[in-house]
């Protein structure tokens, strides 16, 4: 495989995933370290891991991730803003809104990640430049299909 994308569920209401909901700390590492021991082995060298996740257990899944690919293979977080209005889990406190994306690669000197092309749209778009080309400032947020 060239890439393992994990969205694991943590604390979600929903009822279809077969196991248990709402797992604790310490129970739910467990479930997503064997499912990345599991899932290492078939990932080719040059391959990428992607996990999302909230706020809620971001830190200890960077380090399990890093445990799991080793920290020399850290690619990128990537930030994605998903709910705009925010949610707040205590008072006086900032609004959450988004999830993070922690990528891995199994040999960060052989992975080779391709980017998706600007749509004409897109190109229009990009106004601001740099020494690398020309940019758009935008906010990361889940859009559709290609987002």
């Amino acid at each position: 495989m060239k890439c393992i994308y994990i969205d694991p569920p943590y604390n979600t209401t929903e009822n279809a995933f077969a196991y248990k909901n709402q797992y604790k700390h310490s129970s739910w590492l467990s479930l997503i370290n064997d499912r990345l021991q599991k899932s290492y082995g078939f990932l080719k060298r040059d391959g990428v891991c992607a996990v999302a996740i909230d706020d809620t257990e971001s830190s200890v899944l960077r380090m399990l991730l890093a445990e799991v690919f080793g920290s020399e293979n850290y690619v990128s977080t990537i930030g994605v803003e998903v709910n705009p209005a925010g949610q707040n889990l205590r008072p006086n406190t900032p609004a959450r809104s988004h999830d993070y994306f922690h990528v891995y690669a199994k040999n960060i000197d052989e992975m080779n990640m391709l980017l998706r092309g600007l749509t004409p749209e897109e190109e229009k778009a990009y106004k601001e430049k740099d020494d690398e080309g020309f940019f758009l400032w935008d906010n990361l947020r889940r859009r559709g299909g290609n987002s």
